[in-house]
């Protein structure tokens, strides 16, 4: 069987059609992203907020995949003997045995996480400081 150049045109011009008919089919809106510019909202620093914790809550549990990414809980539990290490990586297995080197890594990641929470904690406080409530006040629920 051979393609001719009518067919191989006739399907070009199909692809083409289809192509520009689906532009626009893929774009959506997201309006839960903050643009940089509105963080100076009131619901810019709520969403600092929120980033804050969920920092604070990834350096204090890690994200569970056991792959470098342990959390204060995890490297503070094999240090008192709390946990026990059952694994094989080396900068793991040097917190449970007490023998951590200068040059290991996972303190310095753990480190890092805690001091960017932290940062991002009183940069949330400013921001929430500086901004206008907006929220309605809360109403005290009925007693029966």
């Amino acid at each position: 069987m051979t393609i001719t150049r009518r067919s191989l045109q006739s399907a070009f011009a199909l692809v083409s059609a289809l192509s520009l008919a689906a532009c626009g089919l893929l774009d959506t809106d997201q309006p839960n992203i903050i643009q940089p510019n509105n963080l100076d909202t009131p619901e810019g620093a709520e969403a600092v907020r929120v980033g804050a914790i969920r920092a604070f809550a990834f350096a204090k549990d890690g994200d569970g995949s056991q792959a470098s990414t342990e959390g204060l809980l995890v490297l503070t539990g094999d240090m008192s003997d709390e946990l026990q290490h059952s694994g094989f990586i080396p900068s793991t297995v040097e917190f449970d045995q007490r023998l951590v080197a200068a040059n290991n890594g996972s303190l310095e990641d753990i480190w890092h996480r805690l001091h960017q929470a932290r940062a991002q904690a009183e940069d949330a406080a400013d921001r929430l400081q500086s901004s206008p409530l907006t929220r309605p006040p809360m109403r005290a629920s009925p007693r029966c």
